[in-house]
Parts: C-alpha cells; structure tokens; sequence
C-alpha cells in the first residue's frame, strides 16, 4: 500500500514555506513517523521555530496550495503542519464528502475547528454555499478567508486562457508581508500587510485590485468595527506596472534573437518595465538579460560567470548593430 505525502515531502508545499519551516521539514524527513507523519519533538520545535519567527518579527502565516486546495497556514500554531497533512491526504470521510459534492452544491460544517474539512469543501461546490460553525472567531475568520480566497482562484483559474504562454496561466494574488504591533506584551495598534496581484496583459490593470478594495471594505471592515467601531483600513498604492506579451513585437524579437544567439521566445510571469514601454508608449520591446530568475531575489543570488560571458557578447553585437553605416 501507498504511504500518504506529508507537507514536509511534498516539494509544491515547501517551496510556499519560509527557510524556518523548510528545516523543520529536514527533521521531519529524518524523525516522523510514515504512517502519521507525526515526529518524536515535532511539536518541541515547532514551538521553537515559532518563538524565533515571532523574535525576529518574521512573517507568521504562509499562503500554500495543497493539491488543489489554497490554505493560509498559520506557522505559530503547531497545529499547522496536521492541518497540511489533512488536505494533502484526507481521511476516508472527506474523500467520501467530495466525491458527493459537485458546483452549486451546499456543505454545512458544524464544528469546522480549523476548517480543513470546508476549504476542501469550498474548492468542489465552486460557486456553491459552504456554511461553517465554529465558536473560535479566530479560527471561524481563517476558514472564511480561506472560503473566499479559494472562490476567487478558483474563478481566476477558469477563466484563464487556454495554452497560456504564462505559467500559471491566471491571475494570482499574493501576501508578501504583514507586520503590526511594537512587543509582545502590548495590543497591538496597527498592521500592515504588503499584498498586491498579477494581472493578465489582456485584462485592466486596476479589475482584481478593484475587487479585493471592495471586499476590504463592504466584507472585512464592518467585522473590524463590530469588535471595535474605531477600526479602519488604508490602502495605499505603491507601484502600479501593465503586464506584457510576447504577442507581436517581431521586429524587437529579431533583433533580440540575432544578438543573444537564441531563437527561442518565453515569457516570465513577474513584473518588469516591459509592459510600460509596449502596452503605454507602444514600443517595441523584449526582456532578456543575463541569469535565471530561480537564483534571484534571495539570499545568496548569483549569476555565473558564463553569462556574464554571454551579455557581453550580446551589447557587443548590439553596439555594431546600432553603429552600423
């Protein structure tokens, strides 16, 4: 018989963890136990990544895709990595619960605890009603959240273009920091959280941030004040970039090909002032340039030499190109 897929052997999970969990996963590997995917002081450290997490004002929570299911992990409660095993091997029950559920269908959870059971619930009945009861508010507003996080990328995917040149072919949000408080001993004033989108280069730059503002304020802000009538939210833009396609752009893409050696044409899914020139100023434009964007923006980037080599050779023949008589 098949043994389950844990979180910590489950590398689409890992890669949405922080560096923390990535070595608690290490120990899991080496300790738990196959067929519970439980460890001897699994729960020791766990704790002890959480109070370093909590020392180090890192971020406690981490958005991660299991199977098909979105599920935002709350890296502080030890109860987190259960949670990741349920959804990446549920129990006979829930396998059973989902083969009954199709879109447009409703699931009533009553005792949803930390709501597993709904997030898989939510991902069958698609537009359908999920109703959970559950008499922890904080856990109760996590499986909300979940609920309609999962909606809207479930709606994102379906709507994504067939044969994207994009991988993942739809939208997606994201969370990159949340940040409040000023000690562990004092209430907490404020929180700021970094979130922000990546839209597709045929849709309006402005239609899921349009959303997400109206969810903020018509879903989450009347909660906030019905604990506390003081509360607001501000939303701030900081930067604002126009995707971009390969689409069209021959010329561009011929020159690009001609002086880097490479007649092979991609795209990359993360923001770059490429779309500024083509989709505003309309000119022609490519993105390329020396390394690979897996090694980028984290401790430890490189680039090898070999590249470096490479770009050389590339505004070489770029300079003779556009000195030319």
């Amino acid at each position: 018989m098949a043994l389950a897929i844990r979180w910590y052997d489950d590398s689409q999970t890992l890669r949405c963890l922080p560096p923390l969990f990535r070595l608690l996963a290490m120990y899991y590997r080496r300790s738990a136990d196959p067929s519970t995917g439980d460890a001897p002081r699994g729960r020791y450290w766990h704790y002890r990544a959480a109070r370093l997490i909590q020392r180090l004002r890192l971020k406690d929570t981490a958005r991660v895709r299991l199977r098909d299911v979105l599920v935002d992990v709350d890296l502080l409660d030890s109860r987190s990595t259960w949670v990741m095993n349920e959804v990446l091997h549920p129990a006979p029950e829930a396998s059973a619960i989902r083969s009954l559920l199709g879109p447009g269908d409703t699931f009533i959870d009553i005792g949803a605890n930390h709501g597993s059971y709904s997030l898989m619930a939510a991902s069958a009945v698609k537009a359908g009603r999920v109703l959970a009861f559950e008499p922890v508010f904080e856990n109760l507003q996590r499986i909300c959240d979940g609920v309609y996080l999962n909606r809207v990328q479930d709606e994102l995917d379906a709507a994504a273009p067939k044969n994207s040149e994009f991988m993942p072919a739809a939208a997606t949000f994201n969370v990159g920091t949340i940040v409040g408080g000023t000690a562990g001993n004092i209430l907490a004033r404020e929180c700021e959280v970094l979130w922000g989108y990546r839209e597709l280069p045929d849709r309006p730059l402005t239609a899921l941030g349009d959303r997400a503002l109206a969810w903020l304020k018509q879903e989450l802000l009347p909660k906030m004040k019905a604990r506390h009538p003081a509360a607001s939210i501000d939303t701030v833009v900081r930067s604002a970039t126009v995707g971009f396609s390969p689409v069209g752009n021959e010329d561009a893409k011929a020159l690009a090909a001609n002086w880097s050696g490479s007649n092979t044409v991609g795209s990359v899914v993360y923001g770059t002032e490429a779309g500024i020139f083509r989709q505003t100023l309309g000119v022609p434009t490519v993105v390329c340039g020396p390394g690979d964007i897996a090694q980028a923006h984290q401790p430890n980037e490189f680039i090898l030499a070999s590249q470096i080599t490479a770009c050389e050779g590339f505004m070489h023949r770029m300079t003779e190109w556009c000195t030319r008589d």
